[in-house]
């Protein structure tokens, strides 16, 4: 019986240490997620893009290749920003067009 309750024990003493090490991976990305916040507040009714919020919000751009498909050239862009990186946005709006000559 005290064999089966030291085993108890050391399973519990593993999923405490396992839930706290999640929990304070949980609390990290809040943190991080509150001081993206923050920033990104700042510039809510912003009118225009400027360089100080560039650099203050993004850290790079990929630009992938252009896809045309019936005549409609497709160009797909992947934003790391600060503190929390990529997001990944949905495809829900209309591509946008342009011609060749652009």
């Amino acid at each position: 019986m005290s064999a089966q309750y030291t085993a108890e024990q050391a399973e519990i003493a593993e999923r405490v240490q396992a839930i706290t090490s999640e929990l304070s991976k949980q609390e990290a990305k809040a943190m991080t997620a509150d001081v993206f916040l923050s920033v990104v507040r700042k510039y809510t009714r912003a009118k225009k893009l400027n360089e100080r919020m560039l650099n203050e919000l993004i850290e790079r751009v990929e630009v992938f290749k252009t896809d045309k498909v019936d005549g409609v050239h497709y160009q797909r862009l992947r934003i790391y920003y600060h503190i929390i990186g990529a997001v990944e946005i949905p495809d829900t709006f209309p591509h946008t067009r342009y011609n060749n000559t652009h």
